[in-house]
C-alpha cells in the first residue's frame, strides 16, 4: 500500500509563506514518531486528554496517578506540544538494570542499542524523565537503593521528573523496588495529581472467548509424490557391470605391417668435473712433509 501524499506541501515537507519556510505539519509528525516509543506512536489521543492540567506541569515534579492507556496519550501529548524538548521513559526495571550495570559497555558491547555505565548517564540528559514505577516482576536487592539514587540525583539537582503509579498497578507496601525511605521522598518532593479513566483499559473476559474472531488455519495442501523414472534405475544398475569392448578382425586384402620394437632412450654421459692431470704416485701421495727440516729428510 503507498504512502499518501500530503495535500498543503504535496510531498515537499516544507511550505511557503511570505517568503519564508515553514516545515509542513505532515513532516513534523513524520519527525516525532521517530523520536517516539512503538508504544506511543499508536497511542489514541483525545480532547479530554488536552485539556488535563498536568500538561502544564513538564517543567515541575509529579506523580501522577493513571491508567497505562491515558498516561501513554498525556505523554504523547506532551512531546507533541514541546518538539524540542527531550523527553525520556525509564522504569524502575531499568534503572536496577543500569545500576547492576547490565546496560554498561562491557556488558551489552558497542553496537547493541543504548548504552548506560551509570545512573547519571541514563538520568542526567532528559529534560523531562518519566519514571513508571513498579515494573520489575521478581524481588531484587538493589532494586529499591538503586531507584532511590535515581530519583535522588533528578531532585537534588531539580531537574523535572514525573513519577508515573499505574492505578491498575499501583506502587505501595510489596512492590519490589518499594522502601519506607522512597516514600518519603516521594511524599516530599512530588505533589499527586490523578487522571480519571478517559480510554477503556483493555481486558479480556475468558467468558467471552467466544465471542472473538476466530483464527483459522487452512490445511497444508499434501505434497506431490516424486516418481523416479525406470530409465535411470536400469542405467544405474547396467553401469555397475564392466563394458565389454568387441574390436573387429582387420580384413583379408590387408596386410599388416611389421611392428618395429620401440627404442630405448641412450644414457646420457655427462662430463666429470674432475680434470686430467695425472694422479701422484708412490710416496709423494702422502706429501713431503710440513718444512724442510722434516727428520725424514735428514735421515733422523
Amino acid at each position: 500500500m503507498s504512502e499518501s501524499i500530503c495535500k498543503v506541501c504535496r510531498g515537499q515537507g516544507t511550505i511557503d509563506r511570505d517568503g519564508k519556510i515553514y516545515e509542513c505539519q505532515c513532516a513534523f509528525i513524520k519527525r516525532m514518531a521517530t523520536t517516539m516509543p512503538s508504544f506511543l506512536r499508536k497511542a489514541e489521543i483525545r480532547a479530554a486528554h488536552l485539556e488535563l492540567p498536568v500538561l502544564r506541569a513538564f517543567k515541575r515534579h509529579v506523580m501522577v496517578v493513571a491508567a497505562w492507556p491515558d498516561m501513554k496519550a498525556v505523554i504523547k501529548a506532551v512531546m507533541l506540544k514541546n518538539p524540542a524538548m527531550f523527553i525520556k521513559i525509564t522504569s524502575d526495571r531499568e534503572i536496577r538494570d543500569v545500576y547492576v550495570g547490565s546496560k554498561s559497555k562491557a556488558a551489552k558491547g558497542e553496537d547493541n542499542g543504548s548504552i548506560y555505565n551509570s545512573l547519571e548517564d541514563l538520568m542526567d540528559p532528559p529534560a523531562l524523565m518519566i519514571v513508571r514505577l513498579n515494573e520489575l516482576s521478581y524481588k531484587n536487592k538493589a532494586a529499591s537503593g538503586a531507584l532511590e539514587e535515581a530519583i535522588s540525583y533528578r531532585t537534588d539537582r531539580d531537574r523535572p521528573t514525573w513519577l508515573y503509579n499505574d492505578m491498575d498497578k499501583p506502587f505501595t507496601v510489596g512492590s519490589i523496588a518499594y522502601s519506607d525511605s522512597i516514600a518519603d521522598l516521594i511524599k516530599t518532593n512530588f505533589p499527586v495529581t490523578r487522571i480519571n479513566r478517559i480510554l477503556s483499559t483493555p481486558s479480556l473476559d475468558l467468558d467471552s472467548l467466544d465471542d472473538l474472531p476466530q483464527l483459522e488455519i487452512a490445511d497444508d495442501p499434501k505434497p506431490t509424490p516424486v516418481l523416479v523414472a525406470e530409465p535411470q534405475a536400469a542405467v544405474a544398475k547396467v553401469s555397475r557391470k564392466p563394458l565389454e569392448i568387441s574390436i573387429p578382425p582387420p580384413p583379408d586384402d590387408v596386410e599388416e605391417a611389421p611392428r618395429k620394437p620401440a627404442s630405448r632412450p641412450r644414457p646420457k654421459i655427462r662430463p666429470s668435473d674432475d680434470d686430467d692431470s695425472p694422479l701422484p704416485q708412490g710416496l709423494s701421495m702422502y706429501g713431503s712433509g710440513n718444512s724442510s727440516s722434516s727428520k725424514f729428510r735428514k735421515g733422523k
